[in-house]
């Protein structure tokens, strides 16, 4: 069964702070009094009294002071719309409902329901519109019966790169004020789903009822600031115009592809031999390496899964063509696990998404029109590799080389490992390669529960067992 909703749906929503503590943690800045002794004496008036000159602070760009106070929120929304929440970087988290391991259902009150989100803008398409959701339901679990994946992998990885962006999936955020300032300012100023343009607004609503001082706050400098400061770089609604120009150079051709882009490896050069293998065995001892300081910057072209994946990374810089300009490019990323279906299931999947694309035509009068399309559409990315990226444990060479990582992530992952490593060894730094690739070998043991580990053929081999030098 299906449920479907117009708008987004919170579920729960709270601050940390009232607007008194956080003009009395203001004042307290210019003050020899801790934040609770001033607001001990911060009668109303004199909270007025302060109230506007601090608004007019933050709007000349005091930022800091928004930063500090935090919304929580829980809330289904379109995958589309999870994705522009969580390219809110700096000073924000999200725990998020992870396809790999769930159904593509949510279950609120009683059973759990596959849900879609269909604005009322396109409520006289509903019908078309949900015959190729249910469609698409109805394919992901006959994929998932018949999918083979390798043993680190689960069929659900893979039968949900079809999945519509109209698909409503749990997310839990904390952002601060900030980051509600400019999400308001962005969806009034660039093209959006109304669906996030629409949840931006609720955020709002909330904060007024909790605490009207602050959603004036909000509001107000919401509609003076300059944007640049929060700006997301992988904003999914507004395309770089760096990562047009590379997704140019990418051949239409259904794969997932890394493109080299340069490197500085200078400062790793200024080591000698000795103080490279004295940086590599005391660092394997934590998997910190934050003595190597470089650079490696990519292009990277992949699907909207894989989108979801990399935007978490909140380290890495990256900037990427937007889903607007991903439909228009009108490339899908078939993995091999789909290419090997049988061939009247893999056929059935390639007039599926053909479907998508036709009702996606019909559809191009609304901004929520990139709902209806396939999860599997190809995006393009920049994106620089630094030092802590590169070396260092639990980052994102680290995480993403796992054989237990999301299988096209990795797939990206061991490529850019492997040209990191090429031009290590051209370089003369061929020490360094012992700590490339997955977290295993940047601290000599596997990490991962045992039960998981086992099915890992690097575990299996030991591989980051072998001697270092």
């Amino acid at each position: 069964m299906v449920n479907v909703y117009s708008s987004p749906k919170i579920l729960d929503f709270g601050i940390n702070k009232s607007a008194y503590d956080l003009i009395s943690e203001t004042l307290s800045t210019w003050s020899s009094k801790p934040p609770y002794e001033i607001k001990k004496g911060l009668s109303e008036e004199k909270f007025k009294e302060k109230f506007e000159p601090i608004l007019e602070a933050i709007k000349s760009g005091y930022g800091s002071i928004q930063e500090s106070a935090t919304i929580s929120v829980q809330a289904i929304l379109p995958r589309s719309d999870t994705l522009a929440l969580v390219s809110f970087l700096p000073g924000s988290s999200h725990l998020q409902q992870s396809l790999r391991y769930t159904l593509p259902q949510v279950k609120v009150g009683g059973d759990a329901q596959s849900v879609i989100f269909i604005p009322r803008e396109l409520y006289g398409k509903s019908n078309d519109i949900l015959k190729s959701f249910e469609k698409s339901i109805d394919l992901y679990f006959e994929l998932n019966k018949n999918l083979k994946v390798l043993p680190t992998r689960k069929p659900e990885e893979e039968a949900r790169y079809h999945l519509p962006w109209n698909l409503g999936t749990f997310i839990s955020s904390n952002i601060n004020l900030a980051h509600l300032s400019y999400m308001l300012r962005l969806t009034e100023e660039y093209s959006c789903t109304p669906t996030f343009r629409e949840f931006a607004l609720q955020l709002l609503s909330k904060l007024y009822e909790k605490d009207s001082y602050l959603g004036k706050l909000v509001e107000k400098v919401s509609d003076e600031i300059n944007i640049g400061k929060y700006y997301p770089t992988p904003y999914p609604f507004v395309s770089s115009r760096l990562a047009l120009k590379y997704d140019k150079e990418f051949e239409k051709n259904g794969k997932y592809e890394v493109k080299y882009l340069g490197h500085d490896f200078s400062y790793l050069k200024k080591y000698s031999k000795d103080e490279l293998e004295d940086i590599v065995k005391t660092g394997i001892k934590e998997g910190k390496f934050d003595d190597l300081v470089c650079r490696v910057s990519f292009a990277v072209k992949h699907s909207g899964v894989a989108r979801h994946e990399i935007v978490r990374h909140r380290t890495v810089f990256q900037t990427s063509t937007s889903l607007y300009d991903a439909a228009e490019r009108g490339e899908i990323i078939i993995t091999q696990p789909i290419r090997n279906l049988p061939d009247a299931l893999y056929n059935e999947y390639l007039s599926h998404i053909e479907d998508q694309f036709s009702l996606y035509d019909e559809l191009k009068y609304s901004n929520a029109s990139i709902g209806v399309l396939p999860h599997n559409i190809a995006f393009t990315t920049v994106l620089e590799l630094d030092g802590y990226n590169i070396f260092n444990y639990r980052a994102f060479l680290g995480n993403r080389c796992c054989e237990l990582a999301q299988f096209e992530v990795q797939m990206l992952a061991n490529q850019m490992s492997k040209i990191v490593s090429n031009l290590l060894r051209e370089e003369g730094l061929d020490i360094l390669t012992n700590i490339t690739h997955a977290n295993c070998f940047k601290i000599r043991k596997c990490p991962e529960l045992k039960e998981r580990a086992e099915k890992c053929s690097i575990f299996q081999a030991k591989s980051f067992e072998k001697s270092l030098f």
